[in-house]
């Protein structure tokens, strides 16, 4: 996803992948599932989400934050058709989100995100199942000055996992696999191409019908 310099974002968008907890990485899941909910949802982020940047060194530059995201998507129900994906994420608003030097900014989700499974799903309904959000893409500007004072763009995937029981994404990305890929204004002189990005947030999904999973029977 493109992303810009604020640093607690809520995603709720992914929290309504999940029916599965993710512990995303970055390679393809060869996991099946069988999924039922949905067939579409809704989520919002749970308090604070935390977006942090890091220069190739490891040295923080930039946290970031948003007061709330949320975000609509649809359930693969069935079968997943390719492995591991339970869900979509096909948008997200971002609300007030604040970056360098208090900067307003503004979040745009620039693909489709998907939801994939990695770890193991039972029969019952308590699963916290690992996975990550893939082909993450977004644009993030400031809105004080149009984007001339920070405006760059993230992509990448996001570890996590999904919780059954409590209908929960959780996303817990410090794995370098958020990369910051191109910077139209370098937020202060803080963001550059190549730094980083930690994300940190829970997200409660509405699915009307609850999101489960399972393994398919052999």
């Amino acid at each position: 996803m493109r992303i810009n310099t604020f640093g607690k974002l809520g995603i709720t968008a992914v929290a309504a992948t999940a029916t599965l907890g993710l512990s995303m990485g970055t390679a393809w899941a060869t996991h099946q599932y069988v999924v039922s909910g949905g067939p579409s949802y809704t989520a919002e982020s749970d308090g604070s989400i935390d977006f942090v940047v890091y220069d190739q060194n490891g040295n923080q530059t930039v946290a970031m934050g948003c007061a709330a995201v949320e975000a609509e998507g649809d359930v693969n129900v069935g079968t997943t058709a390719r492995p591991g994906a339970l869900a979509s994420i096909d948008s997200t608003t971002w609300l007030n989100c604040t970056g360098p030097g208090n900067l307003n900014m503004a979040v745009t989700q620039d693909s489709v995100w998907d939801i994939v499974g990695t770890g193991a799903a039972t029969a019952g309904n308590s699963d916290v199942i690992a996975g990550y959000v893939d082909g993450v893409e977004a644009t993030v500007e400031d809105t004080d000055l149009g984007g001339a004072a920070c405006s760059f763009t993230v992509s990448g995937t996001a570890d996590g996992s999904f919780d059954e029981g409590a209908q929960q994404l959780n996303i817990d990305e410090t794995a370098g696999n958020l990369v910051i890929d191109s910077v139209s204004a370098p937020c202060l002189g803080v963001v550059d191409v190549g730094y980083t990005a930690d994300f940190i947030g829970t997200f409660d999904v509405d699915a009307g019908s609850p999101i489960l999973v399972d393994s398919p029977a052999h």
